[in-house]
């Protein structure tokens, strides 16, 4: 069986309903330390629980990575996506992600040494070519308030097929 690794991705949208992305400076790695995307992808911030809770986690690393304090009430789950790599014939997901927006933080978001320059984009604007490469099947349904429970199968070259479970996501 393999390790599930979970993670939380924040969007920070503004009063006008654009979401903040910046480019992720590092590349993200599985729990095996095989890179699994280089870096320079647009995305919003987050990062893996290491032990805490998704909510927990989701307010520490938008203040590590974007200069950002966040109430955790204000957390809006609006998705949670279960990846399993090509390899994997477990029935088990390799990373359990926990997707948020955010109308409600403190300060404004910054450049830090793990992401670049923020910037908000309108839904249209989105460069989806240029993020991770399942987000362009989720992130627009999260636009449009869907929320759901997900499944990303990757295939050998990182070409990913995308499943809705349901539309209640919950983080127990």
């Amino acid at each position: 069986m393999s390790i599930c690794e979970r993670a939380t991705v924040v969007f920070l949208r503004d009063g006008e309903g654009r979401i903040c992305l910046a480019q992720k400076k590092q590349d993200i790695h599985k729990a095996n330390g095989e890179v699994l995307k280089k870096s320079n992808r647009w995305n919003g911030y987050g990062g893996k629980c290491e032990g805490k809770e998704f909510l927990a986690t989701a307010v520490d690393e938008l203040f590590f990575e974007a200069g950002v304090r966040a109430n955790q009430s204000d957390l809006e789950l609006v998705g949670r996506i279960h990846f399993f790599w090509p390899m994997n014939k477990s029935g088990h997901p390799d990373m359990d992600v926990c997707f948020f927006f955010l109308d409600r933080f403190i300060m404004t978001p910054v450049e830090t040494a793990e992401m670049g320059p923020p910037r908000f984009f309108e839904g249209e604007e989105i460069p989806y070519q240029d993020m991770m490469p399942a987000d362009c099947f989720f992130l627009p349904l999260f636009l449009k308030g869907e929320k759901l429970t997900g499944r990303v199968r990757f295939r050998k070259g990182n070409s990913p097929l995308f499943e809705i479970i349901d539309g209640n996501p919950t983080m127990v």
